[in-house]
This record gives C-alpha cells, structure tokens and sequence, in this order.
C-alpha cells in the first residue's frame, strides 16, 4: 500500500493546460457526465472536443492514459491541476464520493475567482484615475508649475513653507513611485527567494507573522485539513495511514511536514485535537470541532459542515477586504488634488487680490 502511494505522489510538476476559467468548467462539465453514468473514459471523448489544450497531443494522450488504467487523478494532473485539488481529487477516488468532490471543488475554485475577478475590478477604476492623474503631475511639472512659478515671481507672490513643500512633493512625486515601486518589486522578489529557501516550519512561522496574509493562509490550511480529515474518518482511515498519506506526497512539503509532525507528536502519545493545536497554521475553531465530534461520533459531519463554514468565512473576508482598498486609493487621490489646487489656485487668487 505504501508503495502505491509513493508512486501516485511522485510527479514532475504539469504545465496548466487549460486557464482558470476552463478548469472550473471541465470540472463542472465533468461532474455532470459521471453523474449521469459516463465512464471516465467516455466523459473526456467528450470534454476533448470542447476544450483547446496548450498541448495539442494532449487528448489522445489522455484517452490513451485512462485507457492503460488511469484515474481521474491522473488524468487531472495531465491538464495541470494545483495539488490542492489533485489531492482531493484522489481522497475522493479512494474514500469518498467523487463526483460529489468535484462539484465541491469547482464551487470553491468559482468562489475562489469570482473573488479574484473582483478584486481586478475593484483596482482597475482606481488604477485608470492613478495613470491618469500621474500623466497630469507630468504635464504640469513640464509645462503648467513652471510657467506659474515666473509668473508668482514676477508679481512677488511668495508661497507659504507648506505650499513650498506640497510643490516640492508634486514636482518630485511621479520619480518617487518610480523608485518606490522598483524597491518594493526588488524587495519582494529578494523575500521570496528568501522564502523558497526556509523548511516548511519557518514558512508557517513567516506567513503566520504576517498581519493580513496570516488570515488567508489560516483559512485554506485549515478548509483542507477538513476536508481530507473528513474523508480519512469517513471512511475509518486510521492515523497511520493518514500519515502515509502525507509523508508519501512527495509533491507537497507541507502535507509531508504535517505527516512527519503528526507521526513524532502521535508517538508521544498526542490525540489528534493535541497535535493540530501545535501547529499555527490551523484555525483554533478546528480543533473544538474535533473534540465535539468525538464525543458525538460524528466527526465527520461537523467536519464537512465546518469546511462550508470556512468557505463563507473566506468569501466574506475576501469581499470585506476587497471593499477597504478602493475608498483608500480614492482617499489619496482626493489628497493630491487637493494638493494641487493648494499650490496652483491658491497663489493664484493671491496674486489676483493683489492687482486689485
């Protein structure tokens, strides 16, 4: 058993055959023909004429994989899932109700985008007014501020220190983002090289460490330790074979840190509520869940009902974040017209006050 598992897990990483989007619409499609009694093998004879794969051998390869005996796991993989969903797709296949898992994960996979595609939305308005008011700081730094700044002295209108200082802050301002920006892409790109060099322990205490991103990250950790502990305790998985599960998944560090975490602190005679509460990177929610049903003897229900708890509490969280960024982008574009207007207009109506 061990050695089947180990051959399953060792991948090479897939190129994504297909973009998002299609993915969620393969799955979906996909759901609906095994539900109505396709073989897999029928079910992708069919999606293969609606779908465009970067790699155009790709369809014969894949009916000649699943022809040759490959699961619908293997044949995920092909296309280019993440190992999250392969990873579900595979419990399901072993433990669980497969079609039932793929509506399950392209339902998370629409919430997932349609909560992307509304932060893009969100950005662009804002996004468009920045491009455009910087290209205005441009053309007045240019043409407009100098032609004021001979006329002020010409008619001695002297600005105040706080006017001298919003010019000064406006004239200089579309370098400072050009800087600013270059830093913090060379500071990113030096973290995450940084980052990719950390074990799996360090990573969960960076991420964890990090304000806003410690939520996220709780929320999907925690969203697919449920739903794989509820297909393991359905089906009466034991902890050993759980812990197979994870250590064999060679593709994954994480789930093989978990596996090696869970079998150190299971020796030491930890129940599982015990060891989950070691690890940051798992809401403490989870762990009441678990000692409730145990008492119960439903485990497994609470646990599937939790995860769709923890779908709506990152779809909220996501659109409540997502709902702060826009009056803040708007707030400091309202600050630099006001700017502007401090140091063009201003004078200006001096300078006019002073011909009378």
């Amino acid at each position: 058993m061990r050695k089947q598992w180990i051959n399953i897990f060792k991948f090479q990483h897939t190129t994504r055959q297909l973009s998002k989007d299609k993915q969620i619409d393969l799955l979906l499609n996909l759901n609906k023909l095994l539900a109505f009694g396709f073989t897999l093998y029928d079910s992708f004879q069919f999606l293969n004429l609606q779908y465009d794969y970067k790699n155009k051998n790709l369809p014969n390869n894949i009916l000649q994989q699943i022809s040759n005996g490959a699961t619908c796991h293997d044949i995920l993989k092909l296309l280019g899932f993440n190992n999250a969903v392969l990873m579900q797709v595979y419990l399901a296949e072993r433990y669980g109700n497969l079609i039932d898992t793929l509506e399950e994960i392209a339902n998370y996979l629409q919430t997932n985008r349609a909560s992307e595609q509304q932060f893009i939305k969100t950005l662009q308005y804002p996004f468009i007014l920045i491009s455009i008011f910087l290209g205005m700081i441009i053309l007045l730094n240019h043409t407009i501020i100098p032609q004021f700044q001979q006329l002020f002295n010409l008619m001695n209108v002297k600005l105040s220190s706080f006017q001298q200082l919003l010019l000064a802050v406006i004239t200089a301002l579309p370098s400072m983002i050009l800087y600013f920006t270059s830093l913090l892409i060379l500071i990113l790109i030096a973290i995450k090289l940084i980052y990719q060099q950390f074990s799996v322990h360090r990573k969960i205490q960076f991420i964890t460490k990090i304000p806003i991103l410690s939520s996220y990250y709780k929320l999907l950790k925690t969203y697919y330790i449920t739903n794989e502990l509820c297909l393991f305790l359905k089906n009466g998985i034991n902890l050993q074979s759980i812990v197979d599960v994870y250590i064999n998944h060679n593709n994954d560090k994480f789930r093989q840190y978990l596996g090696e975490f869970i079998l150190v602190q299971s020796e030491k005679g930890l129940t599982l509520p015990q060891i989950i509460s070691k690890l940051p990177c798992f809401n403490k929610l989870l762990i009441k869940f678990i000692n409730q049903g145990e008492k119960r003897g439903k485990l497994d229900i609470e646990l599937k009902l939790y995860s769709q708890i923890l779908i709506k509490q990152l779809q909220l969280k996501m659109h409540k974040d997502i709902k702060i960024i826009q009056p803040i982008i708007f707030l400091f574009l309202a600050v630099f017209i006001m700017a502007i207007y401090l140091v063009i207009m201003l004078p200006m109506f001096q300078m006019m006050q002073n011909i009378n």
